[in-house]
Formats: C-alpha cells, structure tokens, sequence
C-alpha cells in the first residue's frame, strides 16, 4: 500500500508539447518504474506535477496552461490512448492525494 510517487512535468522544458508528454507518460508507463520499499519492489505511482503560478509564461503549453485545462486535455488524450478510468483519475489526481496523505499523516 506504500509506494512512492513519480511526477511527471506538463511544462517546458520537461516536456516540448501534449503529444511530448503522452510519450514520455506512456514509456514511463510501459515501464513501470519500481523502487525498493521496507525489503519489496513496489510500482511508482505516476502523477503530473507543476506549479502552475510560479512556471515562467514561455515555458506554458498550450492545453496545459492552468490545473483545470491540463485535466481536460490529458483525461481526453489518456482515454483515447486505452488507459483505464482509474488509471487516469489516478496520475490526474488521486495518486498524488494519496500519497501525501500517507506521509503528512
């Protein structure tokens, strides 16, 4: 139930466009990063990560320019690429809150 987490950046220059991201995400996926955890291999979670206010303005991507369009274009282009619901809520959204919960606890 532990593991830790993977952020993915949805900026420059990380990642050089949308199409960039979703290959990046998806040879992350495939490989399914894993690191050592109390004497187990456990699967990084995946999540995107930025800070949308303190990113410089040139380094912002079209259809990922704030938390609420970069949810809408990445769930899109996640789902056409056969990603399951939960899956993609969790690398949006649900990956990230579980794993601070579990370490601020």
């Amino acid at each position: 139930t532990g593991g830790g987490l993977l952020a993915l950046m949805v900026a420059r220059p990380a990642v050089q466009s949308v199409e960039h991201f979703m290959t990046v995400l998806e040879e992350i996926w495939a490989k399914g990063y894993t690191f050592m955890q109390d004497g187990k291999e456990v699967r990084a979670r995946l999540a995107i990560g930025t800070d949308f206010g303190g990113v410089a303005p040139e380094w912002i991507l079209p259809g990922l320019s704030n938390p609420q369009e970069a949810a809408a274009t990445l769930q899109e282009r996640m789902s056409k690429k056969g990603f399951s619901q939960k899956d993609i809520d969790g690398v949006l959204r649900n990956n990230a809150v579980e794993y601070f919960k579990r370490v601020l606890a």
